[in-house]
């Protein structure tokens, strides 16, 4: 999108779905590894920590990964 493309604040994409129960599916992963890592529920803060040591200089713009989602077919 043309604001993305002029300021290059590219946003962290967290989770992909192809459907609305894939998304449910991924939210629960990430909440449970939350709570599995942290001892509580604050998936915000989690995230954040998480993704803290990533900076945008270490990024391509066009930079793909692809993961398999486990349970999907």
């Amino acid at each position: 999108q043309k604001y993305y493309k002029e300021t290059g604040n590219y946003p962290l994409i967290i989770g992909l779905a192809k459907n609305a129960e894939s998304a449910q599916n991924i939210v629960v992963k990430m909440i449970e590894e939350c709570v599995s890592e942290t001892g509580c529920a604050d998936v915000k803060a989690y995230l954040k920590d998480k993704t803290d040591f990533m900076k945008k200089a270490y990024f391509k713009k066009h930079d793909i990964k692809v993961i398999k989602q486990e349970g999907e077919k």
